[in-house]
Order: C-alpha cells, then sequence, then structure tokens
C-alpha cells in the first residue's frame, strides 16, 4: 500500500492525545480525492448544511427545544421536558433515527443530523407530534 491509502486523524480525551491510522482501499482513496477536489461542489454542499442548520434550529426551539451551538451537520437538542429516551424511542418508531446517549451528562439530549429538507421537516412534524407543540 502507498502512503496515499492511508488516513490519520486525532482525538484528545481526558487522558491525552491519540493518532488513529486508518488504512483507505485505493478505490475509496480515489473517491475521496476526487471529491475534495471539486470545491464549487463541496461549498455549495456546506452552504446548504448550513441553511438547513439555522432553519431546523429556528423550528425547534420554536417547540421548546434547548440547542447547542453547531458548527457542524449535526445539533445537539434537548427535548422541552428532558425525556431524551422516550422522544428517542418513539422517533425510532415513526422510521426518524436520532442519536441517544445513555451516558451522565447527555441523557436528556439528542443528536441530529441534518437531513435533506424532506428529512428534516419530517423530523419536525413527528416531534411535532410528539412533545405536544
Amino acid at each position: 500500500s502507498s502512503l496515499s491509502s492511508f488516513a490519520w486523524s486525532t482525538t484528545t480525551n481526558n487522558k491525552g492525545l491519540y493518532l488513529s491510522i486508518v488504512l483507505i482501499e485505493p478505490p475509496a482513496a480515489a473517491v475521496g480525492a476526487a471529491a475534495m477536489r471539486d470545491q464549487d461542489h463541496k461549498n455549495a454542499c456546506v452552504e446548504k448544511i448550513k441553511a438547513s442548520r439555522v432553519k431546523l434550529t429556528g423550528e425547534l426551539e420554536a417547540m421548546g427545544f434547548r440547542i447547542w451551538p453547531s458548527q457542524s451537520n449535526f445539533l445537539l437538542i434537548r427535548p422541552p421536558e428532558g425525556d431524551a429516551a422516550r422522544l428517542y424511542e418513539a422517533l425510532r418508531k415513526n422510521g426518524i433515527l436520532v442519536r441517544y446517549f445513555n451516558q451522565p451528562g447527555l441523557r436528556d439530549k439528542l443528536r441530529v443530523t441534518i437531513g435533506t429538507d424532506r428529512q428534516n421537516a419530517a423530523l419536525i412534524d413527528a416531534a411535532r407530534g410528539l412533545v405536544g407543540a
């Protein structure tokens, strides 16, 4: 394998800095490299995600959700009553997948990925029916 077939990233936690090296198969490396060269497309996708994040944040806040600031393609949200586990299960039963972390500090929150306009609308509609907003 050539060096271009590897990717590395760093992460930190309370124990220090870690370096991860992952083998990437050549076809995946080629696709990734091509995607990085198409900066116009990448920039258009970033702008779409930003606009969708603003809209989704506003709609969730209007229903009483607390939203933490985000610069990524997901939101950390707290339902109005803080019952994230119940909302997670209800959304899942409606075919809407979000992340629930049963961990201290996160049990009352969900992580929601910014989706397509249609996916975001489905989340809003379902949440509206589930939280009574």
